[in-house]
């Protein structure tokens, strides 16, 4: 959610945001601190009327009718803009995240599973999406014991970040490093760059490391990307996960932080069994990507990536119907 990532008010600054009110939250004990950041997330979804009515056509167009009424969607759509307020307090919190304490913020459910991977001593590939937390997921693991190289995207597509939100992202980089993970830069946009990304992540994984990396990037500028099924349509997908798979020979496994819904500050990272790889592009792609619609259609209301839906559809917004029934 890029325009609402970069501006969360429209009179007040950005920096009074990221930098007065967020830390100002995080002074509070975790249910006080959160109870007040989904009163903020609220306010985004009022004060940002567009996009918050992309997001909830967007949730409209997928979520059935018979489980989900008109209302439900419209709360959907707001509680969408809760969990983002929630991941940006999140990162003035993480510095106070330990390996003692983090039983009491995060649950980590399927770490066999990692653990398995690991046995042939070779790297494993995890991938994510936008969804929950993920900066919270990559320390978490790290704190754990599993250090994980996580690859951010570059990729703004036509959003213009404000000097506040870059530097709240800078810093929300940091306290994921927190647990001995190291964070790089990976810019689809650019062939020569993002073929230098894949090189290194190879690398890293032919030395039997952890590499990481999201999965739901915009593919708007992005070269190397397919078309596969997702969400009931016809959608592009970067591609570049499974050509690090393809050539790395590493088992690909994703991973997603969600949010309990009761206690909005604490999260579970899954950790699902690795998705078995055919050495077909367009099939193993697929195959991701039904990972990702899957738990985004458990948990409508923490993937953040509803408002740039429209963005993945191979043949652009020209047509307003139901995509899923």
């Amino acid at each position: 959610m890029n325009r609402v990532l970069t501006t969360r008010y429209k009179r007040l600054s950005d920096w009074f945001y990221f930098f007065g009110v967020l830390p100002v939250l995080a002074a509070f004990p975790r249910r006080i601190g959160y109870g007040l950041a989904i009163k903020q997330g609220r306010h985004c979804f009022d004060v940002n009327e567009g996009i918050g009515d992309e997001v909830t056509r967007n949730i409209s167009l997928v979520l059935d009718d018979f489980h989900w009424s008109a209302l439900k969607k419209t709360e959907a759509a707001r509680r969408v803009f809760e969990a983002q307020a929630a991941q940006d307090l999140d990162t003035f919190y993480l510095p106070f995240w330990k390996p003692a304490n983090i039983r009491f913020n995060c649950r980590i459910e399927g770490i066999r599973l990692l653990d398995q991977a690991r046995k042939e001593k070779r790297g494993v590939l995890l991938f994510t999406g936008n969804f929950g937390s993920p900066g919270c997921a990559v320390a978490a693991l790290g704190l754990k014991g599993y250090k994980l190289h996580h690859f951010v995207p570059v990729h703004y597509e036509d959003a213009q970040p404000s000097s506040a939100y870059l530097a709240f992202e800078k810093l929300r980089k940091k306290w994921m490093t927190k647990g001995g993970a190291q964070v790089y830069e990976l810019d689809l946009e650019n062939p020569t760059n993002a073929n230098a990304s894949i090189a290194d992540a190879c690398r890293l994984l032919s030395q039997g490391e952890i590499v990481s990396m999201s999965l739901d990037l915009p593919p708007t500028g992005i070269k190397n990307r397919a078309t596969v099924k997702f969400l009931g349509r016809d959608c592009l997908f970067a591609a570049s996960l499974i050509t690090l798979a393809h050539v790395a020979k590493a088992p690909v496994v994703p991973f997603f932080s969600v949010r309990e819904k009761s206690k909005i500050w604490r999260q579970r990272v899954v950790i699902q069994k690795p998705v078995p790889m055919t050495g077909q592009p367009d099939a193993d792609l697929q195959s991701c990507v039904d990972r990702l619609a899957e738990i985004i259609l458990q948990h409508p209301d923490q993937w953040l990536g509803w408002e740039f839906l429209r963005s993945f559809w191979h043949d652009g917004d020209q047509a307003n119907h139901r995509v899923a029934s």
